[in-house]
């Protein structure tokens, strides 16, 4: 009997495992597939197509990060001007298709991070290497490209982890201004699991759990935050507040 019911939770969870793999497997297959569609709209300079695979929130963001300097266009509008505006100083289509490689996921409910190389030939015949960032949202069931971050590591002087640190720290407080303070706090919990030596990310997560009323969980990450950068008075006030309520 004790076989039989061992052998019963083992395949249970067995299942359980290839079930949730799966389903992993085939979002993160979906967001490939948003990513490439969206690249070969922009080589083809198919305006539409390309607006078709970003989010319509207020508060997406593009940021190229490059040798001299920082580009970064905020809300639909200003996307789509961006992209007009290049469209109209490189209106012919090309056959150039980047090649993306060294995926890395980060799927939590209807936020993802992806971040991954991509290889871009020249007609020269040189490679331009990027790597790129990305934050998806899901939204009526199909994912689209909240943020983009686009940074150059063979020549930039910036670090990236710092970059995209930054960037998906920014949307989460994109996210609180809308209130959206559940999709900000998955947001912010996934800076935390990518960067989890840094206070900053701790001290956002923790003024997210304040503004949802979730006491425990503020307190936690002020504290961690806190043990990270004894310096970071902000974080300091925000305790003695909660600790006093």
């Amino acid at each position: 009997m004790k076989k039989t019911l061992l052998h019963s939770a083992m395949t249970l969870l067995l299942f359980s495992l290839t079930s949730s793999s799966f389903a992993q497997s085939t979002e993160e297959e979906a967001i490939k597939k948003v990513l490439t569609a969206e690249t070969d709209a922009f080589y083809r300079r198919d305006l539409a197509a390309w607006k078709s695979h970003w989010s319509t929130d207020a508060k997406v963001s593009r940021m190229i990060i490059s040798p001299t300097g920082a580009n970064q266009t905020q809300g639909p509008e200003k996307n789509a001007a961006a992209m007009v505006s290049f469209i109209q100083s490189n209106p012919e289509p090309t056959n150039i298709r980047p090649k993306a490689d060294n995926y890395t996921f980060r799927i939590d409910g209807n936020l993802a991070y992806v971040e991954y190389d991509q290889f871009t030939p020249a007609p020269t015949g040189e490679i331009s290497h990027s790597h790129e960032y990305r934050v998806m949202s899901k939204e009526n069931g199909e994912w689209k490209i909240a943020n983009q971050i686009v940074t150059f590591p063979d020549t930039n002087n910036r670090s990236d982890a710092t970059a995209t640190e930054d960037e998906i720290n920014s949307a989460g407080y994109k996210l609180l201004s809308l209130k959206r303070v559940n999709d900000a706090i998955d947001l912010f919990k996934m800076n935390v699991k990518l960067f989890p030596a840094s206070w900053n990310v701790y001290d956002s997560l923790g003024e997210a759990y304040a503004l949802a009323g979730n006491k425990q969980e503020a307190i936690k990450n002020y504290e961690t935050s806190i043990q990270l950068n004894p310096k970071n008075d902000n974080g300091v006030k925000a305790l003695e507040k909660l600790r006093a309520k």
